[in-house]
């Protein structure tokens, strides 16, 4: 399953239309609740999903961005319910939420 299709509830501008700002930036933001995707979060969440479970420094270095700015949006994406952290021989790793399927 691709990761937009997990991630995407509502895409358009904070108000619920287009805004100038996302309009110029290329496309409409992703908005989750009070959340919104930038692109950075949207590399680390394709990243996720092509890789499984990777690092901070890792991410970092593959998407090369500071190690800090990973750590902050991991736990925003964590906190949005999209990521999760896992353990994996004493090292904390992230890997995508599975999404539950509907019971019908």
């Amino acid at each position: 399953m691709r990761p937009e299709k997990a991630m995407i509830a509502k895409t358009s501008g904070r108000n619920g239309g287009s805004t100038a700002s996302s309009q110029a930036a290329g496309g409409p933001e992703v908005v989750l609740g009070e959340g919104v995707l930038d692109d950075r979060d949207k590399a680390i969440l394709h990243l996720l999903a092509r890789e499984g479970v990777i690092g901070v420094s890792e991410i970092a270095r593959r998407l090369a961005l500071g190690k800090s700015v990973v750590w902050r949006k991991l736990q925003k994406l964590t906190a949005m319910g999209l990521v999760e952290r896992v353990v994996v021989n004493g090292r904390p790793l992230y890997r995508l939420r599975p999404v539950e399927e509907p019971r019908n």
